[in-house]
């Protein structure tokens, strides 16, 4: 299901919203716009952070569409 929603997500240019945790395994929440999915890596731009960063696909624990 997750892999399915960032797929439609970087397809058609959706922000999506992301349950994820990080190399110390704290969980946040995040708002992000995908600029390229890799086998392993997402590269997003993230709202939160008003920045690009790179998100292991591991690592994302839920993600939903948002509307735009």
């Amino acid at each position: 299901m997750r892999d399915t929603v960032l797929k439609r997500a970087a397809k058609v240019g959706r922000p999506v919203e992301i349950i994820y945790m990080d190399e110390k395994g704290e969980i946040t929440q995040r708002r992000i716009r995908i600029r390229s999915l890799g086998e392993d890596l997402v590269e997003a731009y993230c709202y939160e952070r008003k920045g690009v960063r790179r998100f292991k696909r591991s690592n994302i624990l839920a993600a939903r569409e948002l509307d735009l």
